[in-house]
């Protein structure tokens, strides 16, 4: 292989370095015939001490013959003939990675690379391809288990009803096979913001009832307001943490599932309203967690959009929007993220055209729908379009009245907790030769393989092995720093008009300032919202707390809560009435037991330097509070809520978030939420939801999804396509953004690239998000983000309703790519200093 200029390359032969070590008899799973293809190589720029950086961009292709289910990684690397050193191949996608075959015919695998050299390409240069055995070698081990256990062990295996009542609902007993091997049970925990385990009552700070006490994180719609993918990882990584150290190796999470109207009683738990946001945002999260061999469970595979009557809901959704929406977060999420489990969400769904029901009972029940934890459609894309092998679960009672034998025949693994749908009476039924024992099997094998992964590997003998993580991490310092720094991250300030010529925010701390703090949740700590997120914090900042500790150490500041005389006022206003189980009542902000509205009115009147701190989940629509010459949007920020806020609110921290979902004008302005007779229709691909929806009829929101302030400003300088203005199928391009810090202080924004197509027939959304970077500059600085776009990003899913298939198929043409700080239209205008625009042909 040589490497060199800026021509494509020439196919050649790579060296294949394989290796795959199996435990007991020699596996059939092998790969061959493997060649590379460098496709491109182009000149990126030019570096400080005067070296060049180009860039090439390869494909491998290889035959893959599995053994069984068998699965394996693979690997690509390059290195210079007479050296050691391996190139920085900085992205690998395609198949490499996990990989799994499909089907007999599926053997033939194709994966994309890109490798970058800095100085000289000058010599000769060895690919190699390595297979690694590990998954092998527990999957033979988990299935050689499993052929010593009964059936009702294998049954056991299948849903979480234990004898300890700590465990009840999140645990399995242990058992013994006849060689005397100890089987420990599941061992799992609510999420995604913290560890909520065991059950317990509810304390002042877990007011919906938790157990014992951990570091509370701020909620996935917080974090969703930071756009920071490592923030994610590291939270991921400590609630990791502290569930191995209360001997928990999975975790029921993260929330992956798209806010489609904010009146979701569940919309604080999770990351927004966008999939590709959501999407990256959770599977950070989901390696984070499994970083420390904790099993990722990302929910609820739906789509799940209410919480009024949940299990008798019927969501009818067309199969594109199904595959271009919901579908999204949860493939990034296996296919990116790894995650080794899924949760099936309460809906009954009716993919139209799609679907099957099972019996006419079934059909009588759900009107044409089946439930998300046993529909067939839903599965087959789970497993066999995305080839996940681990383990797919239901939510909690989540397969309703289905038909005993269809639940049991379709393929899913857990139902939980107890076993519903006739998991419960599997090994009877097989004895009988009614039921199938290969499907018991299947389930057995997946979930010992998950268990497997978790121990590194290794049977481990009791409860006491599972914690591998000291009691003492649990409320860490690191991992309360972490907390706190998500908090600051994600506060988002979205207003900051002049008054008296200058604006608001920051407050300054140097003159005599009396502040008035007062509103509903001026000092009542907010975890967030109800249900099985509830985590147990040993305590939680309010925002009078925190604006009290800096006056404390600011003798010129009075803080009041007499707003009448104030020089300020700050009013704390929020939603209430988040929870699982139901949804809010109302897109208003609460008029009961307080008229938080007349509240903002009549504050406003006496002091005209007024700021609303708005907290909660998700949005609500506009009000006397959105009038408000300040605002900042704090979504349940975690333990430190009061500090971070009063941070933001005297500059001590520069606001970076922005905003997670679309907040409208008007309830009118959103899609349909109420449903006639339990049916739900999505709505069409284009329109769909949020900024989707508000972009293409044309409708203004109060505030765009992406949207957020700074108290230092950003120009936005250039945008370009390296390696030409055009991309093929197979293809990546690189996409560069400059930006700088214009203002006095330093600060972060967070550049979000929308590609936006100008070709095509089919209706389409105006523009979808394809690359987001927060980044941090200091005053005067330039920085550029880099951004891949692939085929992906510019296909549709092309839906055949005859043949009950489809195709993501990609779109020739122009489009556009526009990157700013926000979705809004009338600013991403393109090189206005706001935004930047450049356009690409797609053959």
């Amino acid at each position: 292989m040589e490497l060199g200029g800026t021509q494509v390359m020439s196919r050649c032969i790579i060296f294949i370095g394989v290796l795959l070590l199996f435990a007991g008899s020699v596996s059939a799973t092998r790969i061959a015939n493997a060649n590379v293809d460098l496709l491109k190589g182009y000149a990126q720029n030019i570096e400080q001490n005067g070296d060049t950086t180009r860039y090439y961009m390869g494909r491998v292709m290889y035959n893959f013959f599995a053994d069984d289910n068998d699965s394996i990684i693979i690997d690509f690397t390059i290195h210079q003939v007479g050296t050691e050193t391996l190139l920085d191949v900085f992205e690998k996608t395609g198949d490499l990675g996990f990989i799994k075959q499909r089907t007999p015919a599926d053997t033939l695998k194709i994966g994309y690379f890109r490798v970058k050299i800095t100085g000289s390409t000058a010599g000769n240069y060895i690919g190699g391809l390595v297979a690694y055995a590990d998954r092998s070698r527990k999957q033979i081990l988990a299935d050689s288990l499993v052929n010593l256990m009964t059936p009702e062990q294998k049954q056991s295996l299948t849903y979480v009803s234990m004898s300890n009542p700590l465990y009840k609902y999140f645990g399995q007993d242990n058992f013994n096979l006849t060689d005397g091997t100890t089987i420990v049970g599941w061992r799992c925990s609510d999420g995604p913001h913290g560890v909520r385990f065991p059950l317990g009552p509810a304390n002042e700070y877990a007011i919906y009832g938790a157990g014992d006490t951990v570091t509370l994180f701020p909620t996935e719609a917080c974090l969703g307001c930071s756009w920071d993918r490592d923030l994610t990882y590291d939270i991921g990584k400590a609630i990791a943490q502290e569930s191995r150290a209360m001997g928990l190796y999975c975790n029921l999470g993260p929330m992956s599932d798209l806010v489609i109207n904010p009146r979701w009683g569940r919309a604080f738990e999770t990351m927004g309203e966008d999939p590709y946001h959501v999407g990256q945002m959770a599977s950070s999260q989901v390696r984070g967690l499994q970083s420390e061999k904790v099993i990722a469970t990302p929910k609820h595979f739906g789509p799940y959009i209410s919480e009024k009557d949940r299990g008798a809901l019927i969501v009818h959704v067309e199969e594109r929007a199904f595959r271009e929406l919901f579908c999204e977060p949860f493939r990034t999420c296996i296919q990116e993220g790894g995650a080794r489990a899924i949760m099936t969400c309460y809906h009954r769904v009716w993919i139209l055209g799609y679907n099957t029901v099972g019996s006419d009972a079934i059909d009588a029940i759900n009107k044409g729908g089946d439930y998300a934890g046993a529909n067939r459609h839903n599965l087959s894309i789970l497993r066999n379009d995305w080839g996940f092998d681990g383990v797919v679960m239901t939510d909690w009672d989540g397969t309703g009245a289905v038909d005993s034998k269809y639940s049991y025949d379709s393929d899913y693994d857990m139902s939980m907790p107890a076993g519903k749908g006739g998991f419960t009476e599997a090994a009877a039924n097989i004895k009988s030769g009614t039921w199938s024992q290969e499907m018991l099997d299947r389930r057995a094998k997946r979930i010992m393989y998950d268990k497997l992964w978790a121990w590194d590997g290794k049977l481990v003998p009791d409860d006491e092995a599972l914690k591998t993580e000291p009691r003492s991490v649990i409320l860490s310092e690191d991992h309360l720093a972490l907390s706190l720094k998500a908090a600051r991250e994600g506060i988002t300030l979205v207003k900051n008009d002049p008054v008296d010529d200058a604006p608001i925010l920051p407050l300054s701390a140097a003159a005599p300032l009396k502040i008035a703090v007062v509103g509903p949740y001026a000092n009542v700590p907010r975890p967030g919202g109800g249900g099985s997120s509830a985590v147990t914090p040993d305590k939680i900042i309010t925002p009078l707390e925190g604006m009290q500790a800096i006056a404390a150490a600011n003798p010129s500041i009075t803080i009041t809560t007499d707003y009448n005389t104030a020089d300020v006022a700050v009013v704390c206003v929020g939603t209430s009435g988040e929870t699982e189980d139901a949804d809010r009542s109302s897109m208003a902000l609460p008029s009961s037991p307080i008229d938080q509205n007349a509240l903002v009115a009549s504050v406003m009147s006496k002091v005209k330097k007024t700021i609303v701190v708005y907290t909660g989940g998700s949005a609500s629509y506009a009000g006397k509070w959105s009038e408000a010459p300040a605002i900042v949007v704090a979504f349940y920020p975690g333990r430190f809520q009061g500090e971070a806020i009063a941070e933001v609110l005297f500059g001590i921290v520069n606001p970076g978030g922005h905003l997670n979902v679309t907040f409208p004008k008007t309830i009118s302005d959103l899609p349909k939420y109420d449903y006639d007779n339990y049916v739900l229709n999505a709505s069409s691909v284009d329109t769909a939801h949020g900024y989707f929806l508000f972009e293409k009829k044309g409708i203004t929101p109060l505030f765009w999804f992406g949207h957020g302030l700074s108290y230092t400003t950003f120009a936005y300088n250039s945008i370009r396509t390296i390696g030409g203005s055009s991309i093929s199928a197979g293809d990546r391009v690189d996409v560069e953004v400059t930006l700088t810090n214009t203002g006095t202080l330093a600060g972060d924004d967070v550049v979000q690239l929308y590609v936006k197509p100008k070709c095509g027939t089919m209706p389409r959304r105006v523009k979808d998000l394809r690359g987001f970077a927060r980044v941090s500059l200091q005053p005067g600085e330039a920085k550029t983000a880099f951004f891949v776009l692939g085929p992906r990003d510019f296909s549709v899913y092309e839906a055949d309703i005859t043949t009950k298939s489809g195709k993501w198929v990609l779109v020739p043409g122009e489009y556009d790519l526009i990157a700013g700080s926000t979705s809004d239209p009338t600013v991403l205008t393109g090189n206005n200093g706001q935004s930047v625009i450049t356009s690409l042909t797609v053959n």
